[in-house]
């Protein structure tokens, strides 16, 4: 297994994995196009990094995490405001409804405050035909030792409480539940995970 760092040249092929392997989440339903163009805008600002997981040519998993996710979001919405909104403009024209949960995607870090920790694993996602063969763990331990590197020694993620192979997945790798929200109508976890 190769596990690389993720540039932005990978934006295109990881909103494609995205949005196949959480294909019932909110941002997938956005569109691989807005994927793209919101992981340009994250990865091409600098405010996020993340690894790859390389089979032959292929990008077969990732990650992506920041430092301080409320000023992604922020930071993100201001400078790339325009590209972004022609992405999301068919998804939304197709069903309106969609203007709440933009809005609520970008104020969510507010809602995490209950939570005192800054950096966070944004996504991991594995290629389907990928999957079971330990790339979550490599890109995991990866994002770790990065941000060791950073001297961050805490961060969280948040999951879906109804995506239960997701919570067993972070659960297995040190992390613990530490507060549960309401995003998008539905119920979620967020959990935290201390590198020592």
């Amino acid at each position: 297994m190769n596990v690389q760092p993720l540039t932005v040249e990978h934006a295109r092929r990881i909103a494609e994995i995205h949005a196949s392997a959480l294909a019932g989440d909110f941002l997938p339903s956005l569109g691989v196009p807005f994927l793209s163009e919101l992981y340009r805008g994250i990865l091409g600002l600098g405010l996020g990094f993340g690894f790859i997981s390389l089979a032959g040519e292929d990008v077969g998993g990732f990650v992506i995490a920041s430092e301080d996710t409320s000023t992604l979001f922020h930071t993100v919405m201001l400078r790339r405001a325009a590209p972004l909104a022609l992405r999301l403009l068919p998804a939304v024209l197709r069903r309106p409804a969609l203007v709440r949960n933009i809005v609520e995607t970008f104020t969510y870090p507010e809602q995490e405050n209950a939570v005192p920790v800054k950096a966070e694993l944004l996504v991991i996602a594995v290629d389907a035909v990928r999957r079971s063969q330990g790339i979550g763990a490599a890109l995991g331990a990866a994002l770790d030792a990065e941000f060791r590197r950073r001297a961050i020694l805490d961060y969280k993620v948040t999951v879906n409480q109804s995506n239960s192979g997701a919570s067993r997945f972070y659960v297995r790798q040190g992390f613990v539940l530490a507060h549960s929200f309401r995003l998008y109508g539905r119920a979620c976890n967020l959990y935290t995970r201390t590198l020592h």
